[in-house]
């Protein structure tokens, strides 16, 4: 068993960034200074021959503490930054067994997300992406002299999550608001693979 815990506090200094001004367009802009403090904990583990779990879970707390001359004006003193979820967690199992001449894998992990801001200012109607909880799994089985065959089946997002990955607001242009969308769906298939 493995365990690791890390804790961390950032000042970040002139970061730059794009976002979409709603009444000008897309731009880049620089925030002044901004902090970040966080914890984060890692757990591997091997309970018996041929299992391995692994887990993770982290906390972030993001704030912008100075604009500077923050000539686009967008930029919010006290706001979070962007895409910085306040909590995150995985986990993840495997299984592997010798089957005839090759290796069984079985395979599987969940991820979640937590809320996230979707700018550097209070943006009404697109404020925020919502949290996510993922699934997904696979099969694979590996053969030959140096195990360089295989095959595997897997599924990937078995809970079907819909979720924007970009938000914007478009109101001046078009009086609407913009979500590029995963496409909400489970998406199974088959791969195969050679080394040599």
């Amino acid at each position: 068993m493995q365990f690791n815990f890390s804790a961390f506090h950032y000042i970040w200094n002139d970061q730059q960034i794009f976002l979409v001004d709603p009444m000008s367009g897309p731009k880049f802009t620089n925030i002044a200074e901004s902090k970040l403090m966080g914890v984060e904990a890692e757990l591997k583990w091997a309970p018996a021959e041929g299992w391995l779990i692994q887990g993770s879970v982290g906390f972030l707390d993001t704030e912008i503490t100075d604009v500077g001359t923050n000539p686009t004006g967008l930029v919010e003193k006290g706001h979070e930054l962007p895409n910085s979820p306040e909590v995150t967690g995985n986990l993840f199992l495997a299984y592997n067994a010798n089957m005839g001449d090759g290796v069984l894998t079985l395979q599987t992990n969940m991820e979640y997300k937590g809320e996230a801001k979707t700018n550097v200012f209070t943006a009404p109607t697109i404020d925020e992406y919502r949290d996510l909880f993922q699934i997904n799994a696979r099969a694979s089985y590996a053969f030959g002299s140096e195990m360089e065959y295989k095959i595997s089946v897997y599924g990937e997002n078995l809970t079907s999550e819909e979720r924007c990955g970009f938000k914007v607001n478009l109101f001046a242009f078009s009086g609407t608001n913009y979500c590029l969308p995963n496409d909400g769906e489970a998406m199974y298939g088959i791969s195969g693979e050679f080394r040599f």
